[in-house]
């Protein structure tokens, strides 16, 4: 594990501080994270993607304005994703230039596939645009950055923990290692915040990332309010 990596968690961090303005497009708040405690059936929804998920190594291990990798032992698997991303692509091998010159076609989506997800994001009025699974193995890592992009919804970015091993880490500047509740949804604004795992563990620790589609449902929009007041007021 490179030494940016083990100092972002062996470090103290200074802790957030702001005072948070709740927009009423609760998605636009600026925080770092928010956890959402709806109790998802978290060992259901691993074993349907573990039956049926097909992993390839993360595309790009190192960007070419970095100096180190930032990704090791880091693999990821296509679980939902709308008509609108066409060209979402992975490569067979980590030795390849970005890109790479041998990529397998964009994967089709399977309504048949991973229910117990879909299923449980319909009973609280949420829909998918887009979901893959990660799997991060023994000594894994993504080195701390920023996902510079043009979302204009920082909040609408889930990162949902499936598993968490002895030795998984999330760590999100400048409030430090996060607690993790098997269950919860957590919000992760990726855009304006760095962030980091790590697996000092020797298990496979998997969560999903992706986007809802908005507007999202009301209730689910007060179920946020709600745990930003109770988290950051």
């Amino acid at each position: 594990m490179n030494q940016l990596t083990l100092d972002f968690f062996s470090n103290p961090h200074p802790g957030f501080h702001k005072t948070v303005t709740i927009f009423d497009d609760v998605l636009v708040t600026d925080v770092p994270i928010v956890e959402i405690p709806i109790k998802l059936d978290t060992e259901s929804i691993l074993s349907d993607i573990i039956t049926n998920g097909e992993f390839n190594p993360h595309v790009r291990p190192k960007f070419n304005f970095e100096k180190i990798d930032r990704i090791s032992n880091w693999h990821k698997a296509h679980l939902y994703q709308t008509e609108d991303i066409e060209q979402y692509r992975y490569c067979t091998n980590l030795s390849e230039k970005i890109l790479g010159d041998e990529v397998l076609p964009a994967i089709n989506v399977d309504q048949k596939m991973h229910r117990s997800f879909i299923d449980q994001l319909d009973k609280i009025g949420l829909v998918l645009k887009w979901c893959h699974i990660m799997q991060l193995g023994p000594g894994g890592y993504l080195t701390p950055h920023r996902d510079l992009n043009s979302n204009q919804h920082p909040l609408n970015y889930f990162w949902i923990p499936l598993n968490w091993p002895e030795g998984s880490k999330l760590g999100v500047y400048p409030i430090g290692e996060v607690k993790i509740n098997l269950g919860s949804i957590y919000l992760l604004n990726q855009k304006n915040y760095v962030h980091s795992v790590a697996n000092f563990g020797n298990q496979n620790r998997y969560i999903l990332n992706g986007m809802f589609k908005l507007p999202i449902d009301q209730k689910f929009s007060d179920l946020v309010r709600n745990n930003i007041k109770n988290q950051y007021q």
